[in-house]
């Protein structure tokens, strides 16, 4: 038996936002419910998050 065979799922349901955040280029300025998704992926990775891709442009990147 695997140590994978033990792992069970968590799910964690989050508020969805409808807002375009496609040209939103700072963190304040997205919806709350987003910076709270994101922030949950970091303390849950333990890694801080440097980059958010709103969008495939280059410009629709935002450096934290």
């Amino acid at each position: 038996m695997t140590e994978f065979s033990k792992c069970k799922p968590v799910l964690v349901e989050f508020k969805g936002w409808k807002k375009d955040i496609s040209q939103v280029n700072k963190f304040q300025d997205l919806p709350g419910e987003a910076k709270i998704y994101i922030k949950f992926i970091e303390k849950k990775l333990q890694v801080p998050i440097y980059y958010i891709f709103v969008g495939p442009e280059r410009s629709q990147t935002i450096y934290c």
